[in-house]
């Protein structure tokens, strides 16, 4: 792990000690000094959590910390999920130069309209109605996006877990149900979690 992140952890913590009461029993339990590693430099910050003193750190305080602590973490997640997004970003253009439109929605773009529409009603036998690349959604309609977007954000959290390995592993799953004669996409492990935890199935509106 760099040196600067380990830093940064460091000064994180420095910064809370004045405020809490308890900060001499800190310093003595964790020695910021000698922590060469992330997880030492953390568990400091966990000592610090599990002080009585924390629920009474002003509200400001507490955003600061957080924001210290957050885009770090926040960047290396976006860097780690950056070549599916991509991929996704990618295939989106090709729908705004084809006539489709794109928004901003719980820190993911998502696109809809134009080629994306039509690549998506491509896919499978029936063709999907959403999709996830990365940090990217796409979706046929903007009402589509609207009732798939839990579901597809449960798929947007497997992203952040596997990164670049995320769609070789779904594929890899989808292929050998294949050969197993089962259904490669419902019984897909990611598949099985993202149903599980959010179904659009349930949010769609009967057809009038």
């Amino acid at each position: 792990m760099c040196h600067y992140c380990v830093d940064h952890a460091k000064f994180m913590v420095v910064d809370l000690l004045p405020i809490c009461e308890q900060s001499q029993g800190l310093r003595k339990r964790v020695n910021l000094k000698t922590a060469s590693s992330l997880p030492q430099v953390f568990d400091a910050l966990i000592i610090f959590s599990e002080t009585t003193q924390v629920q009474k750190l002003p509200r400001t305080a507490m955003n600061m910390v957080a924001k210290k602590r957050n885009w770090i973490l926040q960047f290396l997640i976006y860097l780690w999920v950056s070549p599916n997004s991509l991929l996704g970003s990618f295939v989106g253009l090709l729908g705004l130069a084809t006539g489709g439109k794109s928004q901003y929605r719980r820190g993911c773009i998502e696109f809809y309209g134009g080629f994306v529409t039509w690549m998506l009603a491509k896919l499978g036998a029936n063709g999907v109605s959403a999709m996830t690349l990365g940090h990217t959604i796409l979706g046929r309609k903007e009402d589509d996006l609207a009732i798939a977007r839990d579901h597809e954000h449960i798929h947007v959290g497997q992203y952040e877990r596997w990164g670049p390995f995320f769609i070789p592993v779904y594929l890899g799953y989808s292929v050998w149900l294949w050969f197993q004669k089962r259904d490669c996409y419902m019984e897909n492990p990611f598949e099985v979690e993202a149903y599980k935890l959010a179904d659009p199935r349930k949010k769609r509106r009967p057809k009038s």
